[in-house]
């Protein structure tokens, strides 16, 4: 299924297919990866899907806006996307930025991602990419925290500007 920029899907029935995203999602339930492209927008929905990623299986492919839904899947939020608000109850991999939402899953802040806001109650690693492994050899990409609400332990390699911070931060 695709949904074209302007194009709105609503389903009242389970989705077993993959689906590619331009326009706004608002509800469904949905069983196979989830293409949320840079114009797409998702306000609502359950999302189980499972696709392939190096470390796991994503049922979530973000370049858009991830403005609420209910998601049972790994999420990849790439760079340009955004999470603002919903509920993720498995691992994130954030290249992008979050700036609210409730995380109950690990997430791995890399590359330029970002993060301003947010209830995180699953470990948080906040990385820094070097040279190397496709990036030019003395470049770095940081990653940074500035706001959020941390309930479990946060391992930082790189920038915390802010936050408030209820368990662990290790340096």
């Amino acid at each position: 299924i695709t949904v074209e920029f302007g194009g709105t899907l609503n389903c009242n029935e389970a989705v077993y297919v993959e689906v590619t995203n331009n326009g706004k999602i608002t509800g469904g339930q949905f069983f196979e990866v989830v293409n949320n492209r840079s114009r797409g927008i998702i306000s609502g929905g359950s999302f189980c899907g499972e696709g392939s990623i190096w470390d796991g299986m994503i049922g979530v492919e973000n370049e858009g806006t991830l403005e609420n839904g209910n998601f049972e899947c790994i999420v990849k939020n790439h760079s340009g996307g955004k999470i603002t608000g919903g509920q993720y109850n498995k691992n994130i991999h954030n290249e992008g930025r979050i700036s609210g939402g409730k995380f109950y899953g690990q997430v791995k802040n890399q590359m330029s991602g970002q993060i301003t806001g947010g209830e995180f109650w699953a470990e948080v690693t906040n990385l820094i990419m070097e040279g190397g492994s496709g990036l030019t050899p003395g470049f770095q990409q940081t990653c940074k925290i500035t706001n959020g609400t941390f309930n479990a332990q946060v391992i930082n390699h790189t920038t915390i500007s802010g936050g408030n911070f209820n368990a662990l931060v290790t340096n």
